[in-house]
């Protein structure tokens, strides 16, 4: 008989220790903790059917995992049990990492909840066995979202409430094609050169990113949506890509939902047309596709689809369903109160028409409309994912390449330096190494999920990267930065500006020669970026500090 393997022991003890916990009482348990002993029993023995199948699927480098449907009796027995202590142990009991779920604090059980974080710390605990845990990735990423669309989104939701979610989730440059190639290098705009939307695709140095690094870390590779701007004019598709299926929208002629173009693996197809043609969910067919076709090996995939850019079309079967959705109105809606706002929002609110609020609220229902079919593809991978046992060890990503505004400060776009351009949602779902649900208040940008995809890939990651690896904080909380650097290279009316975005001053710096030339919010006193403290002399030192830190983040 082959000896064990030397992790094997300490493999066991964790499993025994996930599932029983504290152990059992050591006499008969009471009348009143019967319920409590059935659910133990229930998560002992599904713990046990699970680890005998897992087992041997790893042992023969199979990795999906188990499928769901075995922990269906813990979550009959569990669903509802309060927990309760008796003879000095809870009832039920559960180890590490999953001892929040079965808590006494934690009210009347959640069965889903229960079975759900057993599986997942049993996979880490069999994975760790047999074989290095290499999880899968899917990244959602859409486009033009801003934060407060999530909340419109109930898969979303649903969702989010199983994930580590990030309240303080920020992109560095709000405008697409930068940001896309922010997130796929690691670097703010400045260094990877891509400044504007304009031949985004065809400017990015795309010889090293996520995908190469992935790639040659035997993973396969795929893009399914949106790239950046100006795809449909590069020579080839570009290196580290195993899979192309890149959206060719509003650059492209079309409208990027029922008039649009896919470069199939560099080969230009028209669609649009059928209903069925619906761009989300043509796209997120071809994304199924690249999970079942890759599920046997680790796999990254980049879902972009082009929701809720403008246009902002809806699916045929989501038209007028948000039609009654109250208008959007926070306190700087409009704000009346503009002589320490820069020029560009001053003419904003000097130009606006009363035709204008009425196209605005509009468009926000169109997006939020929009928005409802890309929560059914979220819906659809994370379906596939659990149906196919990969949804324990895949990482799954749902973030926006930049937020929108909806009428705050006068404006309705992009490209601006306030919050509602620079906050994007972002949530991170990884059962192995955090199978249950947090949030996180540290300060990250969506160029941190370069290193940290590749850092849990066991991927390579270049040296001198602007993101930080993040991945700590899927388990805990943990320092990640005090600032970030916020930069734009100028719009049709908004003008070049840069800053400093920390935890509670925000400053900007724009390049006009008259005017405003500065700002300065407090942004945990006045979220709303409402008062200008830059013309406050009272606040100067704090101007001269954040002046230097800008300095130092831009550097030579």
């Amino acid at each position: 008989m082959k000896p064990a393997p030397a992790c094997a022991g300490t493999g066991i003890d964790d499993a025994i220790a996930l599932i029983a916990g504290a152990g059992a009482p050591s006499a008969r348990p009471s009348f009143a903790a019967r319920a409590q002993v059935r659910c133990q029993r229930a998560i002992l023995g599904a713990s046990v059917r699970y680890s005998r199948g897992r087992l041997l699927e790893l042992s023969r480098g199979q990795r999906q995992a188990r499928a769901a449907g075995v922990f269906a009796s813990v979550r009959r027995a569990c669903d509802g049990v309060p927990p309760i202590v008796e003879q000095g142990t809870p009832l039920p009991t559960l180890g590490p990492p999953c001892a929040a779920s079965a808590s006494p604090a934690a009210g009347a059980l959640d069965g889903t909840r229960v079975a759900r974080c057993v599986r997942a710390g049993l996979e880490r605990t069999l994975a760790a066995m047999t074989r290095p845990v290499v999880p899968n990735f899917v990244l959602v990423l859409t486009d033009d979202q801003n934060l407060a669309s999530a909340a419109s989104m109930p898969r979303l939701q649903s969702w989010q409430r199983n994930a580590v979610r990030f309240r303080n989730a920020f992109v560095s440059t709000p405008v697409c094609a930068p940001s896309r190639a922010s997130l796929l290098t690691g670097l703010y705009a400045q260094r990877h050169g891509v400044i504007s939307n304009f031949l985004a695709a065809t400017t990015f140095d795309s010889s090293s990113t996520l995908a190469t690094w992935l790639h040659d870390a035997g993973y396969a590779t795929g893009i399914v949506g949106k790239y950046m701007n100006f795809a449909q004019v590069l020579p080839s598709v570009p290196p580290g890509w195993d899979q192309w299926q890149v959206l060719i929208g509003e650059d492209g002629g079309g409208n990027g939902y029922t008039d649009y173009r896919v470069s199939e693996n560099g080969a230009l197809v028209q669609h649009g047309g059928p209903p069925h043609e619906y761009s989300t969910d043509l796209l997120v067919s071809r994304a199924e596709d690249f999970v079942l076709t890759h599920r046997q090996e680790p796999f990254f995939l980049l879902f972009a689809p082009f929701g809720p850019h403008l246009p902002a079309i809806p699916a045929p079967r989501h038209a007028g369903s948000l039609s009654d959705v109250a208008p959007w109105r926070p306190p700087n809606w409009h704000e009346s109160i503009v002589s320490a706002k820069p020029t560009w929002v001053k003419f904003m609110k000097a130009i606006w028409e009363p035709a204008g609020t009425i196209e605005g609220d509009a468009f926000r229902i169109a997006q939020l409309e929009t928005l409802l079919s890309v929560d059914d593809a979220l819906g659809r991978l994370d379906d596939l994912l659990e149906t196919t046992g990969l949804a324990d060890n895949t990482v799954v990503v749902f973030t926006s390449d930049h937020g929108y505004h909806w009428g705050e400060h006068w404006w309705d776009s992009k490209f601006s330096a306030y919050d509602e351009s620079l906050r994007v949602p972002m949530a991170i779902r990884y059962p192995v190494l955090a199978p249950e649900p947090a949030d996180r208040d540290e300060i990250v940008l969506t160029l941190d999920l370069a290193p940290t995809i590749a850092t849990l890939a066991g991927a390579s990651v270049p040296a001198g990267l602007d993101g930080r690896d993040i991945g700590h904080l899927l388990a805990r909380p943990g320092p990640t930065r005090d600032d970030i650097l916020i930069r734009n290279w100028g719009a049709i009316i908004i003008p070049s500006w840069s800053g400093v975005r920390g935890e509670r001053y925000k400053y900007v710096s724009l390049e006009v020669t008259g005017g405003v030339t500065e700002e300065l919010y407090d942004v945990q006193s006045d979220p709303f970026e409402l008062v200008n403290l830059a013309l406050l002399p009272e606040y100067g030192a704090i101007l001269d500090q954040m002046r230097l830190r800008l300095a130092e983040l831009i550097g030579p």
